[in-house]
């Protein structure tokens, strides 16, 4: 394969590869506002972890992480 067919398809590859990322971002801000506004409506419930990534339909801990990720805080800083 020539270096020009190459480097293109090393380019197409890349953009493919951003623009999956900037969806999975968009996806994870989607669902994390799903459990902001459960929280929200709930305040007076105790919430656990595990219900929350319920509601996020991600594990305990990729919730963990992905929460922290969008709203710069951990979940038991919300409870205050």
């Amino acid at each position: 394969m020539n270096n020009k067919i190459s480097k293109k398809i090393d380019i197409n590859c890349d953009i493919i590869f951003f623009m999956k990322k900037k969806d999975t971002t968009n996806e994870h801000k989607e669902r994390i506002n799903e459990v902001l506004y459960h929280i929200y409506k709930h305040l007076s419930k105790k919430l656990t972890i595990e219900d929350l990534a319920k509601i996020s339909s991600y594990s305990p801990f990729h919730f963990q992480r992905i929460f922290k990720e969008i709203t710069n805080k951990k979940e038991n800083m919300m409870r205050s």
